[in-house]
């Protein structure tokens, strides 16, 4: 007698509007869905246990439902929402590999020259030579702090120091300059 009920109410239902948001996603899914509604419906209690051919139905049902709403979050059958992918770890820019090498045209009277190199507004580095050129390796200290070469945008300041003898009087920069790795 229960069949018998169930398969009147789906006659009746194949003449009725299908759903327009299924209709928006695939007709013949809805009026598929529609069916294994009408003719499988759920239990009563979420405990109790449902057949394989109930929870594919439910399952082809929660995916057209999904694709016509847009949802990005599902609960099926009262259980707990999908879990969100977590967003990659940060990383910091990869080290370079190679000290690197600045060179400058040498200033007249000038008995050495600082090099100063700067990540963002901070200063990471500063040196004192006597040759116009400097290789910066690849980790150092400043001031108490740790820093190493990585891939990125530097700015580069080399100041003459000028005079015979101590103290030297420090010039105009000669060179303010980016370098990018």
């Amino acid at each position: 007698m229960l069949e018998s009920s169930f398969a009147v109410a789906a006659a009746e239902l194949e003449h009725e509007p299908v759903s327009p948001e299924l209709v928006l996603v695939d007709p013949d899914l809805a009026r598929r869905a529609r069916h294994a509604l009408t003719i499988h419906p759920l239990p009563a209690s979420p405990s109790a246990p449902i057949s394989a051919p109930s929870r594919r139905r439910l399952l082809v049902v929660a995916t057209a439902v999904i694709l016509a709403c847009g949802a990005t979050t599902v609960w099926l059958l009262g259980g707990q929402p999908a879990p969100t992918p977590a967003a990659p770890p940060a990383r910091s820019p990869a080290p370079l590999v190679e000290p690197l090498r600045f060179t400058w045209a040498p200033v007249p009277g000038a008995h050495s020259y600082r090099l100063d190199l700067y990540r963002g507004s901070t200063r990471i580095y500063e040196a004192v030579t006597t040759l116009p050129e400097r290789t910066v390796p690849l980790r150092w200290k400043l001031d108490g702090r740790s820093f190493r070469l990585t891939r990125g945008t530097y700015r580069w300041v080399v100041t003459p120091r000028l005079g015979a003898s101590p103290p030297f009087r420090e010039g105009k920069p000669i060179v303010d300059a980016t370098y990018t790795s």
